[in-house]
Order: structure tokens, then sequence, then C-alpha cells
């Protein structure tokens, strides 16, 4: 998984190219010129009425999906406008000790600090202050 990278909110539709569907999403969305080498790419899950599944893409270079990652990071709002998210692909363990912090997480953010993960650590802030903090409880 360390090569992968998640696109959310992508349109499906039937018979797609979803390789296509990331290389216009990096050179439109995040203006990245960059030739970029692709091994796999596809749709996560089965389909269901009314839901986008995410498409997993495994970069062949760790290189260019780093380039891919902190572009998309940087560009996070614009992303957002369109309704599109990119992300690393986390294991099914992580998933779930976040999904326990998500108590945490909302209150964290409800006291106005600055809050991000790092994998399943969740980190967080006091606006001013340069240094994130692990919240344990």
């Amino acid at each position: 998984m360390r090569e992968n990278i998640l696109f959310y909110g992508c349109p499906e539709v039937l018979n797609e190219n979803c390789e296509g569907t990331v290389k216009s999403i990096i050179s439109e969305k995040l203006r990245i010129v960059e030739n970029i080498t692709l091994d796999r790419v596809h749709r996560l899950g089965k389909p269901s009425n009314g839901k986008c599944r995410p498409i997993v893409a495994k970069f062949h270079y760790y290189q260019q999906r780093e380039l891919v990652r902190t572009t998309a990071i940087a560009k996070t709002n614009d992303l957002k406008s369109t309704g599109l998210g990119i992300g690393i692909q986390q294991t099914k363990v992580v998933l779930q000790q976040r999904r326990e912090k998500n108590t945490l997480f909302n209150r964290e953010k409800s006291a106005g600090k600055q809050v991000k993960w790092a994998g399943a650590k969740l980190l967080s802030r006091e606006n001013g202050s340069s240094q994130f903090k692990e919240v344990t409880h």
C-alpha cells in the first residue's frame, strides 16, 4: 500500500478508463506536467447506487506518488471546491483506530485547535503554537 493513493469523488461511468481519469485529475486539477507512471488503477469495492467508489492508483515510482500527494495537500481547497479528494491508502487497522478516536478529534476541533492525523495518531496544537502534540485522552 506504500505506493497507493486514493482519489475520492470521481464520478463513475460505465466501462470507464480509471487510469485516464486519474491522469486527467493529476494534470488538470493538480497542474503536474510530469509523465506519471502507474502500475494499476481501479475502483475499490462493489458498485452501489448513488455512491462514487474511490479509485486506487498504484504509482510505479514513490517519488511521483509523493509529488502528487504533497501537491494535493497544497491544493486541498481547490480540490474540495470541485468535490474531489486525494489521500493515502490506510490499512483497516489504522482506520479502526482512527474511528475509535473520533470523539477526541471532534472535541479538539470544537475547542478551536488545529487537528491532523499521522497514521493512527491524533495530533493537535493550539493556534499560535509551533508544535503538534499527540492526543491520547
